[in-house]
């Protein structure tokens, strides 16, 4: 099923449906224990990737749904929601370099560890973003711009990276 992020209803059903994966991943991942699957896909590491990204896709869903509407906005509250998505997606990067993940599932290891470090670097530039406006709003123009130079930064090594990105 397609959740709709642009809006309220739509952010509240993808995060609601990523989080019940999380817990029913973790839940296999408690019934297979220390015994690890030949088949990789029901591997401790598969089922920690996995979980690991639900989780770090309901937390960017959260921040999406509290950055909807209204013209008052929270701008440090979201620039810490996204900051949280941006560690989970890089502790997703981290799971799906998973030895055992690279060497039985390699293209696809490759495919996701690529995207959790592309969300990652754009969380990390919309956090910067959000802050800047903050500044900009308590008048502290030096920070403002200091914060929107870091963010620029940010896209571009994101930019850089997605080009370099070889997913052949």
């Amino acid at each position: 099923t397609q959740a709709d992020l642009t809006t309220k209803d739509g952010c509240k059903m993808a995060i609601s449906l990523l989080q019940s994966s999380a817990s029913l991943l973790t839940t296999l991942q408690e019934l297979v224990g220390a015994q690890d699957y030949t088949t990789v896909d029901c591997s401790i590491a598969m089922l920690q990737f996995w979980t690991t990204l639900c989780k770090a896709q309901a937390q960017y869903c959260i921040y999406k749904m509290a950055n909807l509407g209204g013209t008052t906005r929270q701008h440090t509250t979201l620039a810490y929601l996204v900051q949280a998505a941006a560690g989970l997606y890089n502790d997703a990067l981290s799971l799906a370099q998973d030895p055992r993940l690279q060497s039985e599932v390699p293209k696809q290891a490759q495919e996701w560890a690529t995207h959790c470090k592309a969300q990652s670097l754009t969380c990390q530039a919309r956090a910067s973003f959000h802050l800047s406006i903050d500044h900009r709003l308590q008048k502290e123009h030096g920070s403002e711009l200091a914060r929107l130079a870091q963010c620029v930064t940010q896209l571009k090594e994101c930019m850089e990276f997605c080009k370099s990105a070889s997913l052949d």
